[in-house]
């Protein structure tokens, strides 16, 4: 799953005919896995830095596409999320992905904004 694509362009000369199936969710997927091992990371190294703001909303984004990833998980803190992103991101499992792309960034830039005010 990491290698798949450096695998497949580090020997595409062996198979030029050969085809690479881009996954787009599985990208989705990575970048979360990322967010974690990061939290984690910090963690272990008992720093008391955060995500970033793009992290933080990414994290919001993904469950909201996803809101299977936190569906078995109960406690106030997790039902405080899921009550923010039903209220962030109403009606998202109807959206085609390229409009939940953009509300995410649209809301994200909205909210860099009240930042700077």
């Amino acid at each position: 799953m990491l290698r798949a694509a450096q695998n497949f362009f580090k020997h595409a000369n062996n198979d030029p005919e050969g085809q690479f199936e881009f996954e787009e969710n599985r990208n989705y997927d990575m970048i979360f896995l990322a967010l974690l091992e990061y939290s984690t990371l910090l963690k272990h190294k008992q720093e008391n830095r955060k995500f970033s703001i793009p992290m933080s909303f990414y994290e919001i984004w993904y469950f909201a596409i996803n809101p299977e990833a936190l569906a078995d998980e109960e406690s106030a803190e997790i039902d405080q999320l899921k009550k923010a992103i039903a209220k962030m991101f109403p009606d998202f499992q109807s959206l085609p992905k390229f409009e939940q792309l953009a509300r995410g960034s649209i809301q994200l830039r909205d909210y860099e904004k009240t930042l700077n005010e």
